[in-house]
């Protein structure tokens, strides 16, 4: 079962790509077989892969609605935490504790002073890019 992007969260400009996208798909998704030359001319229009017109196709005979053709983000959400939340909360502490000071150490001191903390705890340390993310997402929230 395929999971379907939520629509109403969807911006303007993803719901006119759809409605762009519709307008080519529709006629191919009623076709019995999609020809080559179809493909190669709605690749072009929509400036697109093969692969991906051929995906489309097929979303869009499983659910003919213009929601099927909304541009898919991939991966998680920007927002999305993968952390659970006692490392979550002591990640922040770190960075709190650590980072945010008059005067700011690297950010590889800062991870090197988290997989300390975390070893301490017994925890297994965060990546270094979610450390890089959230600092900047605490850097920005502070005023």
């Amino acid at each position: 079962m395929q999971a379907w992007r939520q629509w109403e969260s969807a911006p303007d400009s993803d719901w006119g790509t759809a409605l762009e996208r519709e307008a080519v798909i529709r006629p191919m998704a009623e076709e019995r077989r999609l020809g080559k030359a179809a493909i190669e001319e709605a690749s072009r229009h929509l400036r697109m892969s093969r692969a991906l017109i051929y995906r489309l196709v097929s979303r869009y005979r499983q659910r003919p609605k213009t929601s099927s053709l909304l541009p898919w983000k991939r991966g998680p959400a920007r927002d999305t935490l993968c952390l659970d939340l006692p490392r979550e909360e002591l990640l922040t502490a770190c960075i709190k504790d650590f980072y945010l000071v008059r005067e700011q150490p690297p950010l590889a001191a800062l991870f090197r002073e988290v997989r300390r903390r975390f070893a301490e705890h017994q925890l297994p340390a965060p990546n270094y890019r979610t450390v890089v993310r959230r600092v900047e997402d605490l850097t920005l929230a502070m005023p």
